[in-house]
Parts: structure tokens; sequence; C-alpha cells
């Protein structure tokens, strides 16, 4: 054996000559072999003018003076190139890859590319050094998992498990801000799935909990949903409405310059939750099921929904039937009686002068400014937005004009431009069997639909004094707030001695009174007639219902002309002047003591135009003098109507 085993160094042999020759050789070996580092690996021809001492790997195809030393070290010592051959196992260290290789037999590897088992390591850190309790530590811009593809032996898939001990222990994701907590979620603290967010990494708010056995999702927060749309004013009714930004919002601002609908919505998704919210001063219509928008863009709800100034209904896309539902349980809406009065007075609801000769009559806010107005299908309270008027018509060509001597019933309606009107009915003479006390058949025939009185047939009513202001009504679709008689051609009047315009709703109670101004008269027959012969001697009233107690009281004073006592007696007729319904007070008066008769009246006088009569009757005998006005006295009677 002339050289070792290993790195092949030559071996001196017994009474060698020169020995420091091979001595020599087996250093040079040594130099080269120990503590190995190479220039680089990627060169198959020598360098041109290498320094002494000069390592490399040769590159396979190796040319020139390295011509088949493929995967030697050649290594230039004393102005020639001297090789090494690799054993399995030696490793190198490569100076232009700043790498560490390692020769296994064939060719030579990065050791990064080798296998490295890991297995019970005590802690790893990368990038960083890893230390209790976090024994794996990386310290990195980026982390890549990647699955093991089928064609490479593995499923494709892949997960990470967070494996904790107990039910009341945490496994946890936590994301930190310079190592303080913001956001936390896993199994935290028991076997529910929890999202936390902290604000400084020490006070923690559970924002999400699932339940591990229902899948039950629990928001112990507010939710809020992002993504505002408000779109311009809407000016007429709206099919398809798909605004700019409406597919990526999560509320829809309304705002309107009347009344208008909306048949259907687009951007509908499975799931989909979409606000919508009224912040006009008019109501919005969402149609139900209207057939002027494509069906998938339409509106299955309990009914039409009217979203009042302020009001916000929450919508649901439902992708089986493919229409927005309420996702709030849709009530029925709040149906009140009209909120307003009529009055001849613009702007005052409850009058106190005495008002003739009126040419106009008003429907102002009292109790609100809202009534309730058939859309076809259901009742829905309307907005009216104020005041409005009604220009009486006195002219005798116009169709519907205001005749005197006739009743007329009042409605709110509106128009086709979802206006609010005010409009007379036909005078009820007009109709079959109708007259100053019964409406008759046909047009003036009132219903009741959810205890509100609308209109029974399709009606044409009368909205101003002009012969085209006229609009026809289909049946239910407008609602009767009241009636009113005319005094003139065009006229009507509101005092205490003439009552005629009524008020369905909201009624006050209204003084009635009558005095007589002649100081005296006489009468004696034992019959009743109307206080001294007159027709004055009366209120009159208007009653669109007959469900209002009317109350009347006549005090009278009379004398007789001789000694002997006379029995005389007040009364109150209804539309009569002979026949007293009234509980009469009976008194007895002589040329010594006078008679202060009294008569009291509560009832129902009847529908339509009714007249309260003040009655007197005579003692049959001798001769009774009336007192009416003056000297101290004043008899008359007085009383009240509620409307």
């Amino acid at each position: 054996m002339t050289a070792t085993a290993n790195l092949g160094l030559p071996f001196i042999e017994a009474a060698q000559a020169q020995k420091h020759v091979t001595h020599n050789e087996a250093l040079r070996i040594l130099d080269a072999a120990i503590q190995i580092a190479v220039l680089d690996r990627n060169r198959n021809a020598p360098p041109a003018d290498p320094a002494e001492g000069a390592r490399h790997i040769v590159a396979a195809g190796a040319t020139g003076a390295w011509s088949g030393h493929d995967d030697a070290i050649a290594s230039w010592q004393d102005g020639a190139w001297a090789f090494l051959a690799p054993k399995p196992g030696w490793c190198v260290w490569s100076v232009a890859d700043d790498v560490l290789l390692v020769y296994d037999g064939s060719h030579w590897r990065d050791l990064r590319d080798l296998r490295v088992s890991l297995d019970n390591a005590a802690r790893l850190g990368v990038g960083t050094t890893a230390a209790a309790p976090n024994l794996l530590a990386v310290k990195s811009n980026a982390a890549l998992f990647a699955a093991i593809e089928p064609a490479a032996g593995g499923s494709g898939d892949i997960r990470v498990q967070l494996a904790k001990a107990r039910p009341a222990d945490t496994a946890s994701v936590v994301f930190s801000n310079a190592y303080s907590g913001r956001a936390e979620f896993g199994l935290v603290g028991s076997d529910a799935f929890k999202l936390k967010v902290s604000a400084d990494g020490a006070d923690w708010t559970e924002a999400l909990i699932v339940d591990p056995a229902s899948g039950a999702l629990a928001l112990p927060r507010a939710v809020v949903l992002p993504g505002v749309v408000a779109p311009p004013l809407l000016t007429a009714d709206q099919n398809d409405y798909d605004p700019p930004g409406l597919a990526a919002a999560s509320q829809l601002r309304l705002s309107s310059d009347a009344t208008r609908s909306i048949t259907g919505l687009a951007g509908g998704v499975a799931g989909r939750v979409l606000v919508v919210t009224n912040v006009g001063g008019n109501p919005i219509r969402l149609d139900n099921g209207h057939a002027a928008s494509a069906a998938a863009n339409r509106f299955a709800l309990k009914r039409t929904a009217v979203l009042h100034p302020g009001d916000a209904i929450p919508l649901l896309y439902d992708a089986a039937s493919l229409r927005w539902r309420a996702l709030a349980v849709q009530s029925s809406e709040t149906v009140v009686p009209p909120q307003g009065r009529l009055t001849l007075s613009s702007g005052v609801a409850v009058t106190t002068a005495d008002i003739a000769g009126a040419a106009a009559i008003y429907y102002t806010p009292y109790a609100g400014q809202a009534a309730p107005i058939h859309d076809g299908s259901q009742l829905l309270m309307a907005d009216l937005g104020g005041e409005f008027a009604l220009a009486l018509d006195g002219n005798s060509g116009h169709a519907g004009y205001h005749q005197a001597a006739n009743n007329f019933d009042l409605y709110v309606f509106l128009d086709g431009a979802g206006v609010p009107r005010l409009g007379s009915g036909p005078r009820w003479s007009a109709g079959a069997g109708g007259s100053d006390t019964s409406r008759g058949t046909g047009a003036n025939e009132i219903a009741v639909v959810q205890g509100i009185a609308v209109n029974a047939a399709t009606i044409q009513l009368r909205t101003g004094s002009a012969a085209g202001d006229l609009a026809t009504v289909a049946p239910w679709r407008a609602t009767y707030v009241g009636s009113f008689r005319t005094t003139a051609d065009g006229q009507t009047e509101d005092s205490a001695g003439k009552r005629l315009l009524y008020n369905a709703h909201h009624q006050i109670a209204r003084p009635l009174r009558v005095a007589e101004s002649t100081a005296s008269w006489t009468y004696s027959a034992a019959s009743y007639r109307q206080a001294n012969g007159s027709a004055a001697n009366q209120v009159a009233l208007m009653r669109g219902q007959d469900i209002q107690i009317v109350h009347a009281e006549v005090i009278g004073t009379a004398a007789n002309s001789t000694a002997t006592f006379r029995s005389l007696r007040v009364g109150i007729g209804i539309d009569s002047s002979t026949t007293n319904v009234a509980r009469v007070g009976i008194n007895s008066a002589s040329n010594l003591v006078n008679s202060v008769p009294s008569a009291i009246y509560d009832g129902l006088p009847g529908l339509g135009y009714r007249e309260v009569r003040w009655l007197e009757f005579g003692g049959g005998a001798d001769t009774q003098t009336w007192y009416g006005g003056g000297a101290g006295v004043q008899s008359g009677m007085s009383g009240w109507c509620l409307q």
C-alpha cells in the first residue's frame, strides 16, 4: 500500500531516497483537501490566470487541462493543476454560490436540497431565535404551505390543524400589532368558534360566536351594513330600479318629490340583504308583485309596502323564488281615521266666528296630516303634505256644480300624479232615491272598508270651480271626510244658526243658537207652531252620518190676559212646526204671574239636511202674550252638535 485510503496521501517507503519529495506531496494534498472551499462549481475550463492554491469543482464536460476530471477538485499548485477525486460524503463550500455542497458518489448536491429530519427537535427558529413558549418561531415577510400533488404521492389537499388538550383550553390564531393582540379567532376557552377583537391588546370584545352543536351564529355586538347609495330625488315611478352603485350597496337611501312607486329592484343575488330607507318628505311605495318590472326584480311582500318619511325596510333576495322579500315580519299597516278637519277658514281647523257666504272649503291638518287611502288592494296611510282646498263652483253650466240648497259629500283622494286632492261628489238629489235626507243609490253610496268610509262605486268628483276640474275615481279609492250643504250657488255656511259643514272625524261640539228679537207677540191656540210664527226661529244642520247626539234647549216667557191661570208650553220640532219631540216643562201663567216654559231635546235628528225648530203652545183660551227680547227678557233656543 503506497497511499492512505481516504485522501490518497503517499507513504514514505523504507530506505526511500529524497523522502522530502513524498512528504511535500502529501502536504500539498492536505492543503488542498482539508477545510476545503472552492471558488465555484460551474466552470468546465480552467481560468486563464489562476492564483496559487485556487480551487474549483470541475463541471461536467470539462475541456483543456481539466478534460477527463469532471466533478474533481482542481487545485492550482506550483504552476500546474492537481486534481483530487472526491469520495462520497466530502463537503465543500462554494464561495460563488454561498452554499455547502456534498458529494453523493455521483455528483455534487446543494446541502439545502437534502432531506433533513427535525423529529423531536427541542425548538426551531427560522430567521429568528426560538424560545419557550414559542418553540417554533419564524421571522419572514411571507409563509407558504403548498399541497403535495397527487402525481407526487399526495392528496392535493392542505390543512393546518391546531389541537388543544381540553374543552376549556384554547386553540386559536392571534393577529397582533407590535406583538399586542388586535384580533383572535378559533376555539377560545370553549369548543364554540369565536372571533374577538381588541383595541389595545388588553380589553377584548367578542364579535362573533358559532355554536358547535347547532351552527347557530350569535352576534353579541351591533351589525354594521357598509355601502350606502343615495340616488337623486325620484321624480317618477321606477321599474327595474338600478341606480348607480346599487350593486355594491347595503343601504339604499331614497327621497321623492311626491308619492312615488318602485315596482322592482335590480341586483338581486342569493342571500343579499338591502335596507331601503325613505329619507325624504313624501311616501315611497314598494309595489308588491308588479308586472311592470322583470320577474327577477319584483317584490314578494305580504302587501305593498309604503315607506313614509323616516321609514325603513330590510329586504332579502330569495334565490328560490327570484324575489325580494321583507327580512323582518311585515306587519299590517296601522290604519287610523283621516287626521284633518274641514273648515271654511284657511289654516283654522276649528273656527269660533260665524262664516257665511263661503266660496271655498279647506281640509287642514288637525291630529296630523295623513289619511288612509285605498290603493286597490288595501288601505294605506298617505301623507297629505298639509292643507288643500276645494273652490266651490257656482256655474250652472258646469257638470257637478255646487247648486244652491243641495247636499254634497266630500272626499280626499290621490290624483293621477299622486297629489292629494279634496273633491265633492254629486248632489244627493241626483241619484236614484236621493233627497235632502238620503244619499239614494249609485255614485253617492258609501262603503266601509277596515272601518273607513269610502266611495262604494265609481264616482266623479269636482275638484275646483273650473269647468274641467273633474276627476273620475274608482270604487274605494276616495276616503269620505264629511259633507256640506249649499246656501246659494257655489256658497255654504258654518254658523251658530246654520251648521252646514259636517266633519266625519275629529268632531267638536259646535254651539247652536237662535234668539227672537221681537219684543212680544200673542199666540193662544192649544197647538204647536213655530215661535212667533217665524221660520227664522230654528237652527239648520247638515249631517253626513246620523250617529252624533244633538242637544237643544228652549226657554220662553209668556203671560195670560186674565187672572185665570192657563197652561203654556214650548217645544222642539225636527223638520216640523207642529210636532214636538222634546221633553217639556208645562208652566201656568196669569195676568199676575208670568210663565217660563222650557223644553230639552237630546237625540238623533236624522241624516242629511235637518231643521231643529223652536215651537210654542198656547193656553187654548184668553190671550197669551209671548216675550222675545228686550226689557231684561230674552227667549230663544240654544244647544250644540258634534261636527
